[in-house]
């Protein structure tokens, strides 16, 4: 289902309450790989009562269906109100968005460095922390790493495109040139990361024999650390 289609349904289910649609995240950015990435929508609506929950449970349904998130629900004041709370998510929302329906609610956000700052290690802390746990809950580990570490690459390197808004003006839209740019600008090696958009972009069926994949994970969850170290440190 295309972000058009749904839109049109959510317009049909909300009428005059719904004040705008914006698609986020890869296919704004211009990273979505066909496959393997999803649309993200913003939805923003008078009010959430359970009654227009109930409204667009259906087409939601569908969306979920067809690989894709639920959509992020917000009234346009909580929205506005968010930014101190979510200042990594806002800025690549205000980067990297396209308005399918109504004003555009990005238009005058500002975020606070302190609050991304904050948030940025805060995520690099927990998602190590998950990846650590995942990796201990595989049963078959020559066969599932490679996917526990493509399932991990997009959202480290989302926090790493919020990391260098601490240390550049220029962000790149794309995750992995982002990802790039950071490890330029800390002088920290990112090839783990590389090496797992590689095998993101290609099938991974039966690669688990080709590849050393263990060693691949010892480098990533060392390059992790080494980031969070320094945008802890402020370097």
């Amino acid at each position: 289902m295309k972000p058009e289609t749904f839109t049109e349904s959510i317009k049909a289910a909300l009428a005059s309450q719904l004040q705008a649609v914006v698609l986020y995240g890869s296919s704004a950015a211009g990273d979505y790989i066909p496959g393997r990435s999803d649309y993200n929508l913003l939805l923003l609506a008078d009010t959430w009562s359970v009654a227009n929950l109930d409204a667009i449970r259906a087409p939601s349904a569908k969306w979920q269906q067809a690989g894709n998130p639920a959509p992020l629900c917000f009234t346009p004041e909580r929205f506005r109100a968010s930014a101190d709370v979510f200042p990594m998510e806002m800025l690549d929302i205000v980067e990297s968005h396209r308005v399918l329906h109504g004003d555009d609610p990005l238009r005058g956000i500002e975020v606070n460095p302190a609050h991304l700052r904050q948030q940025v290690e805060f995520e690099l802390r927990s998602k190590l922390l998950k990846l650590r746990q995942a990796y201990l809950q595989l049963r078959k580990p020559q066969q599932e790493l490679p996917h526990l570490l493509i399932d991990s690459l997009s959202s480290f390197q989302t926090v790493c495109r919020g990391a260098l808004r601490l240390f550049s003006d220029s962000v790149p839209t794309d995750k992995l040139a982002a990802t790039r740019a950071l490890g330029t600008a800390l002088n920290s090696p990112i090839d783990a990361f590389e090496s797992i958009h590689t095998l993101k972009a290609q099938s991974v069926q039966g690669l688990a024999t080709k590849q050393d994949h263990r060693a691949l994970l010892a480098r990533y969850l060392e390059q992790i650390e080494t980031l969070l170290d320094r945008v802890n440190a402020g370097e």
